[in-house]
């Protein structure tokens, strides 16, 4: 009995954190609560801004920067790539800047790492 009470309330608490963050995160235009989970990630390369687009409604927020290049970082630190017909993309792709953390070309500690052109991956 005691295991049930404590699993409703872990259930209980969860629910109420997913709800708040929805709740504070919600499409500023429509309210979506969804706005959060659930947006198209856009890029403007000429001005250098990255959006996330409301799916419900289509209103856009800057959350990141992009460069012409298709580099996006977003405001909370990820990064990714917009690919030249606009898909958007987690990862880096290989060959771009020789791959690794910032450009410093791949493999450990910046020593070029791996073979001839894999950008060190």
């Amino acid at each position: 009995m005691e295991e049930l009470v404590v699993s409703i309330f872990f259930c209980s608490v969860l629910m109420a954190c997913i709800g708040l963050l929805a709740y504070s995160e919600r499409c500023s235009s429509c309210g979506s609560l969804m706005y959060h989970f659930y947006n198209n990630k856009k890029a403007n390369l000429a001005i250098g801004e990255a959006y996330h687009a409301c799916k419900r409604c289509g209103a856009k927020e800057v959350k990141g920067t992009v460069d012409c290049s298709g580099y996006v970082v977003w405001s909370n630190g990820n990064e990714g790539d917009f690919s030249k017909d606009g898909e958007y993309y987690r990862k880096r792709h290989h060959g771009r800047d020789g791959g690794g953390s910032a450009g410093d070309g791949g493999g450990y500690a910046g020593d070029g790492g791996g073979s001839a052109g894999d950008g060190g991956f």
